[in-house]
């Protein structure tokens, strides 16, 4: 099976591509708009994903491109999952590849069939002109349903037949919602310490590794400074808002710093009296910074800025509109706020989405609700962000709480505090 992306001005110049290496048998897995900063030649291209399910000799030769051949203009993220891909290819039976193929042909006839059925009775049967403003929300939709898939094929995949000492460590992670592709590296380094048979001693490995492992992402000592601009973003529901509260009660509080609050939340009037209520509370300056940076800039000074941002990245425009804002604001620090009951297949998504606006730390929410810290975890290990804090009670009140790597490693282990 061969899996690759093109990347073209038109549908058509990058269809014309896909015809050129992989011939007339390749199926279309989906089809996205690139917009100028994504495409890297300043312009919109358009990306197809294509596959070739039994290449014969000739065209398997024909796909085999040497690295300098690749198109200049392809995006990391294409490359990174045509890689992943083949990951998945390599690791499971040929069944298993063969049934995550069709599933992504059903998926992409499925979407197709939609939108030619919306179009009227008889369109699935004519040539229409694709208008490429229009397929954002279609490759969307189909981008994440293939993730889902991916996804649920990795986290379903026992790669690897472990020992019964092994196996419980492997039993133990899972409980904790570590997918298989991050599980394994920890069982390998757990085999190399101490074997295939190692009981006791391997929980015991388990647990230093894990220890170290936080240890890396984690930030006992942060705290913002004068002149400090955060950013606070994350999905619906994650505690982003709360979070600001509580940094703007430690900053004010307990760090006597000089504390501004704001929003770029442009379409609820809710997110503004929410802020403008935390600001009166605490006695925090309320600033507009978006009128700053019109205005020539945001320069605070001696001022610490707290900025909350809207979550409502599947509104491509205002998504778009978010991240020019936060570009513009120049922020020294970006939060992404994340649920410690959020799935670790959802986190990976939401932290591919949210990547475009360049998060630099992560803060953990409503850590009292679930002993599992398996997603958090996940979520260190997949960006490679810092973890800032952890907070358990909902709203400003309660205290921001330093990440113990010790403590960590040992709820996964299911360890007394």
């Amino acid at each position: 099976m061969v899996i690759k992306s093109f990347v073209g001005s038109s549908v058509a110049e990058a269809l014309k591509m896909i015809r050129s290496e992989l011939g007339p048998r390749a199926v279309v897995l989906k089809t996205r708009t690139l917009r100028e900063r994504e495409s890297g030649s300043g312009r919109r291209m358009v990306e197809i994903t294509a596959c070739l399910e039994r290449p014969t000799t000739g065209e398997l030769e024909n796909s085999m491109l040497e690295k300098s051949q690749l198109n200049k203009n392809q995006p990391a993220r294409s490359m990174e999952r045509s890689a992943r891909l083949k990951r998945l290819k390599d690791s499971v039976k040929d069944e298993q590849a063969g049934a995550l193929v069709e599933k992504m042909k059903n998926i992409a006839e499925e979407e197709r069939a939609k939108d030619a059925t919306s179009s009227g009775p008889g369109a699935a049967s004519r040539q229409v002109s694709i208008d490429i403003g229009d397929t954002e929300e279609f490759a969307r939709r189909l981008e994440d349903k293939l993730d889902l898939i991916l996804d649920t094929q990795l986290n379903s995949m026992t790669a690897t037949e472990y020992a019964p000492d092994i196996a419980k460590i492997a039993e133990l992670l899972a409980a904790h919602d570590v997918p298989e592709r991050f599980m394994q590296p920890l069982i390998k380094r757990v085999i190399e310490r101490k074997g295939q048979q190692s009981g006791a001693a391997a929980i015991e490995a388990l647990e230093e590794i894990l220890v170290d492992e936080f240890a890396v992402h984690c930030l006992p000592d942060f705290t913002l400074k004068p002149g400090d601009v955060a950013l606070f973003v994350g999905p619906s529901g994650s505690g982003k808002t709360s979070a600001l509260g509580k940094f703007a009660v430690d900053l004010i509080f307990n760090k006597k710093l000089k504390t501004e609050l704001s929003t770029l939340d442009d379409f609820r009037v809710a997110a503004h009296e929410e802020i403008a209520g935390y600001s009166e509370a605490l006695g925090a300056g309320l600033v507009d910074v978006q009128a700053c940076v019109r205005d020539g800039g945001l320069n605070r000074g001696d001022t610490v800025t707290l900025i909350d941002c809207h979550s409502n990245i599947y509104d491509q425009s205002r998504y778009m509109a978010l991240i020019d804002r936060a570009q513009a604001i120049k922020p020294t620090v970006t939060f992404m706020t994340i649920s410690a009951l959020t799935r670790s297949a959802d986190l990976i998504r939401l932290l591919k989405r949210f990547g475009q606006l360049n998060p630099t730390h992560l803060i953990v929410t409503h850590t009292d609700l679930t002993d599992a810290v398996g997603g958090i975890y996940v979520a260190l290990n997949d960006r490679g962000l810092k973890l800032a804090s952890l907070t358990n009670s909902p709203g400003s009140v309660g205290e921001l709480l330093t990440p113990d790597p010790a403590s960590m490693a040992r709820r996964m282990m299911r360890r007394p505090q």
